[in-house]
């Protein structure tokens, strides 16, 4: 006891405090780990991660952003070492997590280093209780691994500028090139590390050499991007405008993402499922609290301004300056609340603007001012462990309509689907993963295109968008997967059996070689120079003027092929016209049966002596593919089938 009481309480309280602060943001975070937002871009991050850590593929860029051009690779880089250890997409997740807390560690610091310990606790803490820093903190994206990278820059820029510490420049420049790299907002640290460079230039507290070593490290991510460019593996215009997009209106000055970004409002837009209308009545104070929020954000960082012009050697306030101010120029490119992902480098700087009003208060008015905003940071900290138990609930009563923050099913839900597939192809119950999209996406915006796939473990996979009206029937066993609101399988899989399921998704079984025979078989099968064979077709829908193709495909290339259908008279007159695009040939397989529909659009009981021709052209070139004859030699350019006797003509 003699020994705790001697301790100086500069020591003691604030090293226990940090660790409680510390704790609580990471309950918060991992509470919502297993509701994480993982769709299209996460499980591409994912999967080229998993592919260098584990297959050495080493990717020179990334996908392509709005702005028209591909990103840069370091976020694969960064999100690849988790998988040298642990093969779960959760190492993903924690890492994520780990990063954050780092830059909760690194807030508490540098709160503490220029205006004490009580100060760092107010920014910490209403770090670690921000609703959105915590939603995002295990969602695997390249803006997530911001925030760590940019206390590193605020560390690196302070004890460069302000401390007039030169050799701190490196670590200005290499944070600022790294989260430039991350994400386009990123430019905002380049901007701001070049006007305090050019500020310590005039004041002669500049290092040259201490710059162009803090570069070359953060450039050196950026260079298999550069050789790719070189090379002309990508280009940088890709025919798209920034913040130009169909369907999109005109640009217009918009505080509501900020808003929802910094206080917090409008929490329940994000969530859906039964109970929604019991959660709102735990977000009400935040919504009503919000302009009081803005406003004292506001009083923060005008103060902040106001001493950085005032007294620049008292603190950082010139760092803080240009931290605060450039990014508001977000709202005038936000087209909806969306955008609220590019405010996370504005973190912490409204926080740390907060804590140091808060120093320069009367001693009267600290007490008071310091108990609002602890009861703040409660209210904040319920929202979040609230949300996360709505979630968690939705999907434990497999509730249909559940979605997390962000959008989408919860990381939980998908991976408990994507579990039992795999453990069906382990089991030897099936040989492949057939994911049946929805008519109305394609294939580049399809999350279970993407995300399923990697969570199963990368079984071998194929996708199926039934908008192209074709069915396919492998020749072995396959495992079917499809959200729940396709229902069930198109009609033509009845022999599909129930695997399993939840509220968001259901897996089939679709036994091999479950191919119904074609009503009217080719005997000569018709082949064509793609080795796409004719087998066959079914009795048309004459009134609708509806018809089926039986075909067994080819060798599995990249080429894309159409199917042309063309309608006859009895004088071979063209009536119609009807391309169909065959199904991806990427994705042929040997003893494969395909179905594919073609619709006319019109009758054909009044075609006596009509015909259907069927071709096969390759796009986009539009060349012809001439069909074979039984010994292999070109015969004619497509297959004539006769209509009479198959309609009322």
């Amino acid at each position: 006891m003699k020994g705790l009481r001697s301790m100086r309480p500069g020591l003691r309280w604030p090293s226990l405090l940090f660790g409680g602060i510390l704790l609580l943001a990471a309950l918060l975070r991992l509470s919502l780990v297993e509701n994480a937002h993982f769709q299209l871009d996460q499980a591409r991050i994912a999967q080229y991660a998993w592919e260098l850590a584990r297959e050495g593929v080493f990717r020179t860029h990334f996908f392509a952003l709005t702005g028209g051009y591909d990103n840069f690779p370091l976020s694969i880089y960064l999100y690849a070492p988790p998988y040298l250890l642990f093969s779960q997409v959760h190492a993903l997740l924690l890492w994520n997590v780990g990063l954050n807390l780092v830059a909760l560690a690194l807030c508490w610091q540098f709160a503490r280093r220029y205006w004490g310990w009580p100060a760092a606790a107010i920014a910490a803490l209403l770090l670690a209780t921000a609703p959105w820093d915590a939603f995002n903190a295990s969602r695997i994206w390249s803006n997530t691994q911001m925030p760590a990278f940019v206390m590193l820059w605020a560390w690196g820029t302070a004890l460069a500028h302000h401390e007039r510490r030169r050799r701190w420049w490196a670590l200005s420049w290499a944070a600022a090139a790294w989260l430039f790299q991350l994400h386009p907002g990123g430019v905002i640290f380049l901007i701001s590390s070049a006007l305090l460079s050019g500020v310590s230039i005039r004041a002669r507290v500049f290092s040259w050499r201490a710059a162009a070593m803090g570069l070359a490290p953060g450039l050196l991510p950026a260079l298999p991007w550069l050789g790719a460019h070189v090379s002309g593996a990508t280009v940088i215009n890709q025919g798209r405008l920034p913040f130009v997009g169909e369907g999109k209106r005109e640009l217009i000055y918009n505080w509501q993402p900020l808003m929802d970004f910094l206080a917090a409002a409008n929490l329940e837009r994000w969530l859906r499922g039964d109970g929604l209308a019991g959660l709102r009545v735990h977000f009400a104070p935040l919504d009503s609290l919000a302009p009081v929020a803005m406003l004292s954000y506001a009083l923060a960082g005008a103060w902040v301004l106001w001493q950085a012009a005032r007294a620049p050697g008292r603190a950082p306030y010139r760092v803080l300056a240009p931290w605060l101010l450039l990014p508001l120029a977000f709202p005038a490119v936000s087209y909806s609340s969306y955008a609220i992902i590019y405010y996370l480098p504005l973190l912490p700087a409204p926080f740390l603007a907060l804590a140091a009003g808060w120093t320069a208060l009367r001693r009267g008015w600290r007490r008071p001012v310091a108990a609002i905003l602890l009861a703040w940071c409660a209210l904040n900290a319920n929202a979040i462990w609230q949300s996360a138990q709505f979630v968690r609930a939705g999907v434990a009563r497999d509730d249909a309509e559940i979605r997390a923050v962000g959008g989408g099913a919860p990381l939980s839900a998908q991976l408990a689907i994507a579990t039992a597939a795999r453990e069906a192809i382990d089991a030897g119950m099936a040989a492949e993963l057939f994911v049946a999209l929805r008519p109305v996406y394609g294939v580049e915006y399809e999350q279970l295109a993407h995300a399923m796939p990697h969570l199963a473990g990368n079984p071998a996979t194929r996708i199926l968008n039934t908008r192209e009206a074709h069915l396919v029937y492998p020749a072995q066993a396959s495992v079917w997967l499809i959200d729940s609101n396709q229902g069930t399988l198109p009609q033509g899989y009845e022999s599909a059996a129930a695997l399993t399921r939840n509220a968001l998704y259901r897996l089939f079984l679709l036994p091999g070689g479950a191919a119904p025979a074609p009503q009217f078989p080719l005997p000569e099968r018709p082949g064509f120079a793609n080795g796409l064979r004719l087998i066959g077709h079914d009795v048309p829908d004459c009134d609708a003027g509806r018809m089926r193709l039986h075909w067994i495909p080819g060798a599995a290339g990249d080429t894309r092929f159409h199917f042309f259908n063309h309608l006859l008279d009895a004088a071979g007159n063209l009536l119609a016209q009807r391309d169909v695009p065959a199904w991806d040939s990427p994705q042929w397989r040997a003893g494969d049966v395909i179905l594919s529909t073609v619709d006319f659009g019109l009758s054909l009981n009044d075609l006596p002596g009509g015909s259907w021709r069927v071709g096969v052209y390759e796009y986009p070139s539009l060349a012809p593919v001439n069909a074979l004859d039984k010994q292999g030699r070109p015969w004619r350019y497509a297959v004539d089938i006769p209509l009479s006797g198959l309609c009322a003509g």
